[in-house]
């Protein structure tokens, strides 16, 4: 998934995803910013990324694929834009 937003046309795409994320809400101007300062990542399934109680201050969007948080709903690209969560940790989706 991560060579989609590298090579020619990559930062485009990679504008166009962050572009319908909420926190982003459309707004050119601040997914140029993201793309200019963000690192991208490719997880394998299985990993864990976000841990309840770390001391991280990281932001992780996500432009494509899905996660699992435990004892929740699957969370998608495409898909929801709430979720319940009750677990402690959030990783990849086997099927991402």
């Amino acid at each position: 998934m991560l060579t989609r937003f590298q090579g020619e046309g990559g930062r485009k795409r990679l504008i166009q995803a962050l572009m319908s994320q909420p926190i982003v809400r459309g707004d050119v101007a601040a997914a140029e910013a993201i793309a200019d300062d963000c690192e991208l990542l490719e997880l394998a399934a299985d990993t864990v990324f976000i841990e309840q109680d770390a001391w991280e201050s990281d932001v992780f969007l996500i432009p494509a694929g899905s996660v699992v948080a435990p004892h929740t709903t699957v969370v998608r690209r495409h898909g929801l834009r709430r979720v319940r969560r009750r677990g402690a940790t959030w990783g990849v989706d086997r099927a991402a």
